[in-house]
C-alpha cells in the first residue's frame, strides 16, 4: 500500500550548504589518503623552497599561510572513506617542508635549526591541523546527514 506522508525535512546544516553555489562547482573528492599526504608534502616542500629563496631569514607567516592553504585543499579533496588521512598527513608535511628552510653545515646544526623552526612555527602547525580537523568533521557531518 502506498502512503504519501509528509516530505522529509532537510537538516538546516545541509540546507545551508546546498545554497552555497561555489561548493557545487568544486571538483569532487578524488584524493586517497596517500595522495593527500603526497600533495601536502609537495606543496609544503615547494613553500619551504620558495621561503628559502626569499630575502632575509625564514618567514613564518608566508610558510604558515601556505600550510593553511595546503590544509584546506587536502581536507576538501580527500575521499570520504579516508577523511582521517588529512589531519594525520598534514603535520608530517609541515615538518618535511621545513627541511629546505633549515640552515647549517653539520647535521647537528641543521637538526637544531629544524627543531627551532618547528617550535617557533607551532601556532601555524596547530592552526592548519585544526582547520583540517574542522573541515573533515564538517564533511563527515554533511555526509551522515545526507545519508539519513
Amino acid at each position: 500500500m502506498y502512503r504519501s506522508g509528509r516530505p522529509r525535512s532537510v537538516p538546516p546544516v545541509l540546507a545551508a550548504l546546498q545554497k552555497l553555489r561555489w561548493l557545487r562547482r568544486m571538483p569532487g573528492p578524488k584524493l586517497t589518503g596517500l595522495g593527500c599526504g603526497l600533495l601536502a608534502l609537495l606543496l609544503m616542500l615547494a613553500a619551504g623552497a620558495l621561503d628559502r629563496l626569499l630575502p632575509g631569514d625564514h618567514s613564518p607567516s608566508a610558510y604558515g599561510i601556505a600550510f593553511l592553504v595546503a590544509s584546506a585543499v587536502c581536507a576538501l579533496w580527500v575521499r570520504p572513506t579516508e577523511l582521517t588521512a588529512a589531519p594525520v598527513a598534514l603535520p608530517i608535511a609541515f615538518f618535511v617542508g621545513l627541511v629546505p628552510v633549515s640552515e647549517g653545515a653539520a647535521v647537528a646544526d641543521r637538526l637544531v635549526d629544524l627543531v627551532t623552526a618547528l617550535a617557533l612555527d607551532a601556532l601555524w602547525l596547530y592552526a592548519g591541523t585544526l582547520l583540517a580537523v574542522l573541515t573533515v568533521s564538517a564533511r563527515k557531518v554533511v555526509l551522515l546527514a545526507s545519508r539519513a
